[in-house]
């Protein structure tokens, strides 16, 4: 036995075939699917080019902050063995200073016979 829906009973009851939620699409119903996913599609491909430009802006930042990094690293490094250097100085010539001009004298002594 058939039935309106397309649907084929058996003899022993079982129900085959047949689909009463099946979906006809219409010419129209496409080209009215195929239109907005073209709109959905430039829609993404706007997206996209957005967020690659945001990327290559990102990228460029960060190579900004490195090299400023790197700069700022050098400059420091540079500071510091200034600094290193002046220290060095200024404890030698508080040495100098506090030491008895009798021993300055020696010392010079010393440097004018080796240099001899």
């Amino acid at each position: 036995m058939t039935t309106l829906a397309g649907e084929f009973v058996s003899a022993e009851g079982i129900v085959f075939g047949g689909s009463g939620t099946a979906k006809s699409d219409s010419l129209l119903e496409r080209k009215a699917e195929i239109a907005n996913l073209e709109k959905e599609e430039t829609s993404l491909l706007e997206r996209r080019d957005a967020l690659a430009r945001e990327r290559d802006e990102a990228k460029t930042a960060v190579e900004a902050a490195s090299k400023n990094l790197n700069e700022s690293r050098e400059r420091h490094q540079a500071a510091h063995l200034a600094h290193s250097t002046s220290a060095g100085t200024i404890s030698l010539l508080d040495r100098i200073h506090r030491t008895p001009p009798k021993r300055i004298a020696r010392w010079g002594r010393r440097a004018y016979e080796a240099a001899s």
